[in-house]
């Protein structure tokens, strides 16, 4: 199953988050798992969510070879240095950073932040800045559909700290059946209750 079988159809507007295949909406992970009550925003604030924008960039550009460190700012740094200290610790090796996939049959699209290896062993990570909350293993099942067999895929949630070290989540390759099945539950509950009329897309 591919990520994207017609890339140049899917489009992403990013003053609102919105997918969009063929020019037919299509919601994406955290919208599904929002709809599904899973995901609680009320107290996540605007700061936080420029920083874990700012970091992602930040550590995309540093991946990619990119970044001028004087253009951080000094509280994104200690996060850059987390992620360095990651991937020296395990080895991890990207092969897809910030890549968006579509699955229109599967009702839903989104963004990954990391796909590679830790040694032989593909893993899909999601950075996070703050806390890994249980939802997290939903969001990667999900993700790893875009991917080539999704199940033997290693699952990780690492969140970057503030005082440039990290805190890794594995999800056990066991549990993916469960995870998936129990994300592709929260699209049928986004589906319900859009034709409800209780969502727009």
């Amino acid at each position: 199953m591919s990520a994207i079988a017609t890339p140049e159809l899917l489009t992403f507007d990013e003053a609102t988050h919105a997918y969009a295949f063929n020019g037919v909406p299509v919601p994406s992970v955290t919208q599904i798992l929002k709809a599904a009550a899973l995901i609680n925003d009320e107290w996540f604030t605007e700061y936080a969510r420029q920083r874990g924008k700012a970091v992602h960039f930040a550590t995309q550009l540093d991946d990619e070879g990119d970044l001028d460190e004087s253009s951080i700012a000094p509280e994104i740094l200690p996060y850059v240095e987390a992620h360095r200290k990651f991937k020296a610790d395990t080895g991890f090796v990207p092969e897809m950073i910030e890549s968006r996939i579509c699955l229109p049959q599967l009702g839903y699209a989104g963004m990954l932040d990391l796909y590679g290896k830790i040694g032989r062993q593909k893993t899909i990570i999601d950075y996070k800045t703050g806390e890994i909350y249980p939802w997290v293993r939903l969001q990667l099942a999900a993700y790893t559909q875009g991917l080539t067999n999704p199940a033997a895929i290693q699952r990780m949630a690492v969140r970057l700290k503030n005082d440039g070290t990290y805190r890794i989540v594995s999800y056990p390759i066991t549990d993916f059946a469960r995870d998936l099945a129990d994300f592709l539950a929260c699209v049928r509950v986004y589906q319900l209750r859009q034709e409800a009329g209780e969502l727009i897309a």
